[in-house]
């Protein structure tokens, strides 16, 4: 999978701020697709959910907002 055009996605979503991607991040793990990402299949959401996580790991355990 060509994940160029996805980074730009993380770029974007990650723009909207920490707690719109911390919304965003538990949404995914609830099973539930963002509207954000609907246009995007589930290998996608897996890649996008994964990077999100890997870059909000950063902040720690406690992140950096609270939801």
């Amino acid at each position: 999978m060509d994940t160029n055009y996805l980074d730009k996605v993380l770029e974007t979503l990650c723009e909207q701020g920490c707690q719109k991607v911390s919304i965003i991040l538990q949404q995914l793990k609830d099973k539930q697709c963002p509207n954000e990402l609907k246009q995007y299949t589930q290998a996608e959401c897996t890649y996008l959910y994964e990077e999100l996580a890997a870059i909000m790991a950063v902040y720690g355990n406690d992140g950096c907002c609270s939801l």
